[in-house]
């Protein structure tokens, strides 16, 4: 054992019964966490590595403050690869995160559909007090803008190729 390890073991036997109790289930959950990153990164370094060259080097991604950043693009990336898409992002995924997700996808198109709004629903935070009203002048505004022919309006076939070329590249 470390020195410096062993020092700290001196300082949390010199803690109370539940607060070594407390420190310890935390050292250990770290641990399997660290494990956990580990096994993701041994799990998915075949699909990271396709995405990795215009990155840094997978071995250079570090621990895990600086790697979630870039773990998260390199995840982006693969779903627009779409092969990689499944097998890169859900090796970093919590084993319930996981069970939840297979649960998920087990139910029919329109559950999973109402499942994800609400759950990006639940990331947005309270609806401001005047959203609704400011909406609804928003759309009355437009709807007289189109009615005195103000703006012009774009059929969506147009819409949709001009945002695969400039955004999508195709």
């Amino acid at each position: 054992m470390t020195r410096t390890l062993d020092a700290a073991i001196a300082k949390l036997a010199a803690l109370p019964p539940d607060e070594q109790d407390r420190v310890g289930r935390w050292l250990l959950d770290e641990l399997a966490d660290e494990e956990q990153w580990a096994q993701g990164f041994e799990a998915c370094h075949g699909a990271l590595t396709k995405l990795a060259p215009k990155r840094e080097p997978i071995a250079s991604l570090g621990r895990r403050p600086t790697s979630i950043p870039i773990i998260c693009e390199l995840a982006r990336d693969a779903a627009v690869l779409g092969s990689t898409r499944h097998h890169a992002s859900r090796c970093f995924m919590t084993k319930p995160i996981q069970a939840v997700l297979a649960d998920a996808l087990r139910l029919d198109t329109d559950a999973r559909a109402e499942l994800a709004a609400e759950l990006l629903a639940s990331l947005d935070g309270p609806a401001d007090a005047d959203a609704e009203s400011a909406w609804d002048a928003e759309i009355e505004r437009r709807i007289n803008q189109i009615e005195a022919g103000e703006v012009r309006l774009e059929p969506w076939e147009s819409v949709k190729r001009r945002i695969e070329k400039n955004i999508l590249g195709r």
